[in-house]
Protein backbone atom coordinates (compact mmCIF):
# COMPACT_ATOMS: atom_id res chain seq x y z
CA UNK A 1 0.00 0.00 0.00
CA UNK A 2 1.02 3.20 -0.78
CA UNK A 3 1.25 6.33 1.91
CA UNK A 4 -1.55 8.84 1.54
CA UNK A 5 -0.34 12.66 0.73
CA UNK A 6 -2.09 14.03 3.61
CA UNK A 7 -1.13 17.49 2.83
CA UNK A 8 -3.88 17.92 0.71
CA UNK A 9 -5.80 17.91 4.19
CA UNK A 10 -4.76 20.83 5.28
CA UNK A 11 -7.07 24.00 6.17
CA UNK A 12 -6.13 26.82 4.77
CA UNK A 13 -5.75 29.61 7.52
CA UNK A 14 -5.41 32.83 5.00
CA UNK A 15 -9.15 32.94 4.35
CA UNK A 16 -9.86 33.23 8.12
CA UNK A 17 -8.13 36.28 8.33
CA UNK A 18 -10.50 38.05 6.40
CA UNK A 19 -13.09 37.07 9.34
CA UNK A 20 -12.60 39.85 11.45
CA UNK A 21 -14.00 42.71 9.42
CA UNK A 22 -17.12 39.91 7.78
CA UNK A 23 -17.94 40.08 11.75
CA UNK A 24 -17.72 43.87 12.45
CA UNK A 25 -19.91 44.61 8.99
CA UNK A 26 -22.72 41.71 10.64
CA UNK A 27 -22.50 43.29 13.66
CA UNK A 28 -22.75 46.90 11.92
CA UNK A 29 -26.03 45.72 10.04
CA UNK A 30 -27.68 44.35 12.97
CA UNK A 31 -27.52 46.97 14.73
CA UNK A 32 -28.73 49.35 11.75
CA UNK A 33 -31.85 46.48 11.42
CA UNK A 34 -32.30 46.59 15.38
CA UNK A 35 -32.09 50.51 14.90
CA UNK A 36 -34.97 50.26 12.44
CA UNK A 37 -37.04 47.81 14.01
CA UNK A 38 -37.30 50.06 16.84
CA UNK A 39 -37.56 53.47 15.47
CA UNK A 40 -40.43 51.56 13.73
CA UNK A 41 -41.81 50.53 16.75
CA UNK A 42 -42.00 53.61 18.45
CA UNK A 43 -43.47 55.44 15.42
CA UNK A 44 -45.83 52.73 15.69
CA UNK A 45 -46.60 53.20 19.09
CA UNK A 46 -46.86 56.99 19.11
CA UNK A 47 -49.30 56.56 16.26
CA UNK A 48 -51.36 53.81 17.71
CA UNK A 49 -51.47 55.82 21.73
CA UNK A 50 -51.78 59.22 20.66
CA UNK A 51 -54.72 60.80 21.44
CA UNK A 52 -57.98 60.21 18.65
CA UNK A 53 -58.55 64.17 17.10
CA UNK A 54 -62.04 65.33 18.20
CA UNK A 55 -63.90 67.66 15.75
CA UNK A 56 -66.85 69.20 17.89
CA UNK A 57 -70.02 70.76 16.28
CA UNK A 58 -73.29 72.48 17.34
CA UNK A 59 -76.51 70.13 16.72
CA UNK A 60 -79.81 71.98 15.78
CA UNK A 61 -83.23 69.60 16.34
CA UNK A 62 -84.97 69.19 13.15
CA UNK A 63 -88.80 68.60 13.46
CA UNK A 64 -90.61 66.47 11.04
CA UNK A 65 -92.80 68.79 10.77
CA UNK A 66 -90.57 70.99 9.34
CA UNK A 67 -89.82 69.08 6.30
CA UNK A 68 -93.45 69.31 4.80
CA UNK A 69 -94.11 71.77 1.96
CA UNK A 70 -96.79 73.93 3.04
CA UNK A 71 -97.21 76.51 -0.32
CA UNK A 72 -95.45 75.32 -3.57
CA UNK A 73 -96.53 77.58 -6.41
CA UNK A 74 -94.75 78.93 -9.26
CA UNK A 75 -95.65 82.58 -10.69
CA UNK A 76 -93.76 85.92 -9.97
CA UNK A 77 -93.77 88.11 -6.77
CA UNK A 78 -94.58 91.74 -7.08
CA UNK A 79 -94.53 94.61 -4.89
CA UNK A 80 -97.70 96.86 -4.57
Amino acid sequence: MEPADLSKLKIDRSALSLGAPRKRRRWTRIALVAFAVAAAGGFAAIRLYAPPVVETTIVANAYPSLNYTLLNATGYVVPQ
